[in-house]
């Protein structure tokens, strides 16, 4: 791991995006190939850093990674494989507090983000730019006790929280559940009006048929849903949580397969709402 990060600090990358991997090779070789498409920031250094529970699958995430030049760094095996086995979002939580505390604050670079590794860029995107007026940007998560911004799609300026104690792990606050990355609410963001900040908007559709109802079932929002984000990243919703596996490969073969008519029907959706 020194060597590695010997060679990010040669680079003097400004920005670190860091995805969290898991149990998903193919996933993790598209987002590559669509973040060197499509992020247009000058100086970025992405990161995957593998939490996969799965030895094989981590072996096939490390050559994805060094046919493709990415930086590649394997957490612990106790978060890998335990606590994996209690919890996914814990263990998502615990792994992204292990990459913080062991790679963002280590290297200090100016600007850093967390990217879920079933999310995908499919137009050009500029990440510092976002954070040119405010200190932290993603997608909300707006609960009746309070709020967070969602650990797969997150981003700050280093200075902004470099003497906070993040902690990306689930809560529960107050009776109410709050996911990864909720645990940073009493930290950090309790001290901030949401309302006064500028998030990522998210629109989620049907995979099989865009005008139906998502929420009549929650199966269906995990089995047959996909997220637009910011007008620019495609999620595919829970890629790496149905329990079903044939389904969940069905899945990922079909938004990849499909993925440009699908971000193509979105725009024309959005048209006509704005007509």
């Amino acid at each position: 791991m020194e060597s590695k990060f010997h060679s990010i600090n040669n680079n003097q990358k400004s920005l670190f995006l860091i995805t969290v991997a898991f149990n998903d090779e193919i996933l993790i070789q598209k987002q590559i190939e669509a973040m060197k498409e499509f992020i247009k920031d000058d100086n970025y250094c992405h990161i995957i850093v593998d939490n996969s529970s799965v030895k094989a699958k981590r072996k096939e995430i490390v050559n994805v990674c060094n046919k493709q030049n990415i930086t590649y760094i394997p957490v612990p095996k106790i978060i890998s494989c335990r606590i994996s086995k209690i919890s996914g979002g814990f263990s998502h939580g615990t792994a992204m507090n292990w990459a913080f505390y062991n790679i963002i604050n280590v290297m200090k670079p100016e600007y850093f983000g967390f990217i879920d590794h079933d999310l995908f860029p499919v137009e050009n995107y500029h990440v510092i730019s976002k954070l040119y007026e405010q200190d932290m940007y993603g997608t909300l998560r707006n609960r009746e006790k309070g709020w967070y911004i969602w650990a797969g799609f997150c981003f700050y300026k280093y200075t902004f929280i470099k003497d906070i104690q993040l902690n990306f792990s689930p809560k529960v606050f107050h009776s109410e559940y709050f996911d990864t990355g909720g645990s940073n609410y009493p930290r950090l963001y309790q001290y901030y009006n949401f309302k006064q900040l500028q998030f990522a908007p998210t629109t989620t559709l049907r995979i099989q048929n865009f005008n139906a109802d998502i929420y009549q079932d929650n199966r269906i929002f995990h089995n047959d849903c996909i997220q637009i984000i910011d007008d620019s990243w495609m999620h595919i919703v829970h890629a790496s949580c149905i329990n079903d596996k044939t389904l969940q490969k069905n899945k990922i073969e079909n938004v990849l397969s499909n993925y440009q008519k699908m971000f193509s029907a979105y725009q024309s959706l959005k048209v006509n709402n704005n007509e």
